[in-house]
């Protein structure tokens, strides 16, 4: 529907010329659009024109304006689609407060058709080409386009167009106009390609028992078909393959083949096998502690497990503490610390262990326990447990346990009855304490003897 604009000013404004006494003077009282909303395709125009009344007045001056300029502008009634979209065109008469819109919708040219450069290709295998191809008409403004192929098995297509062949067969490949029914299509035909020959990467190899290395075998040509590849060994029990990794197994020497599925094509590697050098040695235990006068065995290992050179060599880094013999045999001394070095025959790779040559006491492991204990700045009340284990080899006597005020030393608990004490054998624990009051830092102490010897072992509590 067409719109009149009658500004009120103009009426006021007659009315005021009217009330000082000049001679009533006719205006424009509205002006309109030929046509409320049109539209029109992207760089073309069509013409608006403009009526006012009463129309027997000349016609005022006139402004026009688009309310997007990136989507249609106007010249003198002229309006041009620019993109696809919606605009307002607007006129004015400005002198006399008149307007009218008219709704611009600017629509895309449509491809009617699309052409390729080839409707059937043949191919071989690996090989590529680009399609090109032409929308019609040459100003549509859509000219994004799809492509597809109907089996990407036999042939792919990029975004570009540009079609590669996989494997041989025949498929479709297709362009669309995006958002259309406007498509054309190419039939691709693929050949497969013949294999003419194999080469390996390496056609001599030393390699060490257990050790491995792998075989690249290249197929000519590049594009050929059928790549895939039959290994095998000639004497599988001193190397074998799978897949072109090679695993050496015994010294020897054997060829290594591959051979083409497609043409029976060969090509061999001839593999010398070594015997397996060491790579390392270690000890089973990086520490050890041994009491004073006793012997222990280190034990080690070879790495790898099938080194044929196994030979080895031990040390002391003092030998008047911790002496060792040529099986790994330490025997402690005298109290101190040593380390015990082996060192192969074979390319001298070396492993330490730290040997301790300890009194008996310091195979006893002390460990406090407690109950229900209540602790204010070190003074302790409750329940508290010495627990005394053997870690030794040997059996040794309890004699006494006693328990001091770790701030003024005075006995809190004491006992040598030998029904409480008596000999802990190797591997055994026990226990010994009571009830404590207001104790500060309790220092717990065993005393025990070891081959007439006599012994303290000590442990504070600790307040956390």
């Amino acid at each position: 529907m067409k719109r009149t604009i009658l500004l009120l000013l103009s009426i006021v404004s007659i009315l005021s010329l009217a009330s000082c006494g000049d001679d009533d003077k006719p205006v424009v009282q509205s002006i309109e659009i030929s046509k409320s909303e049109a539209s029109v395709k992207i760089g073309e125009k069509i013409t608006l024109t403009v009526s006012h009344s009463p129309a027997d007045l000349p016609a005022p001056e006139y402004e026009w304006n688009s309310s997007d300029e990136t989507i249609a502008t106007v010249e003198n009634g002229v309006v041009y689609g620019k993109a696809v979209g919606e605009a307002t065109i607007s006129v004015s008469s400005f002198n006399l407060g008149l307007k009218d819109i008219c709704k611009i919708t600017v629509t895309p040219i449509e491809a009617t058709g699309i052409k390729l450069s080839e409707s059937e290709k043949t191919m071989t295998t690996g090989e590529s080409f680009r399609l090109e191809y032409t929308i019609e008409p040459e100003n549509t403004t859509n000219k994004d386009v799809e492509w597809e192929s109907s089996d990407k098995t036999i042939a792919t297509v990029n975004e570009n167009g540009e079609v590669t062949a996989i494997a041989d067969g025949e498929c479709t490949i297709t362009v669309k106009v995006k958002g259309s029914d406007t498509s054309a299509k190419c039939v691709v035909k693929v050949n497969p390609i013949k294999v003419t020959g194999v080469t390996l990467n390496e056609t001599t190899k030393s390699i060490e028992a257990g050790e491995s290395f792998t075989l690249t075998a290249t197929v000519s040509p590049e594009n050929a078909k059928d790549k895939s590849i039959k290994w095998s060994s000639s004497d599988p029990k001193i190397a074998k393959v799978e897949d072109g990794l090679v695993t050496a197994l015994a010294k020897g020497t054997c060829n290594i083949i591959a051979t083409t599925n497609d043409g029976n094509f060969k090509a061999q590697c001839a593999v010398n096998v070594l015997p397996p050098s060491v790579k390392g040695v270690q000890f089973t235990e990086s520490s050890i502690k041994i009491l004073n006068g006793e012997n222990y065995t280190l034990t080690y290992s070879i790495l790898p497990e099938n080194a044929e050179n196994k030979n080895v060599k031990f040390s002391s880094s003092a030998p008047n503490i911790v002496s060792v013999d040529n099986n790994g045999k330490v025997t402690a001394l005298k109290e101190g610390t040593s380390t015990i070095t082996i060192t192969t025959e074979d390319s001298g790779h070396t492993a330490t262990c730290e040997v301790v040559s300890a009194e008996i006491s310091d195979f006893m492991d002390l460990r406090i326990g407690s109950s229900s204990i209540v602790s204010i700045n070190g003074y302790i009340t409750g329940s508290v447990y010495c627990y005394i284990t053997n870690t030794s080899s040997k059996e040794i006597s309890l004699t006494k346990f006693e328990v001091k005020d770790g701030s003024t030393g005075s006995i809190v608990l004491y006992t040598d009855e030998a029904s409480k004490l008596g000999s802990l054998k190797s591997g055994q624990s026990t226990n010994l304490g009571g009830q404590m009051r207001y104790v500060y830092l309790p220092i717990f102490t065993w005393t025990f003897t070891y081959e007439g010897k006599e012994y303290q072992v000590s442990e504070q509590y600790k307040s956390y």
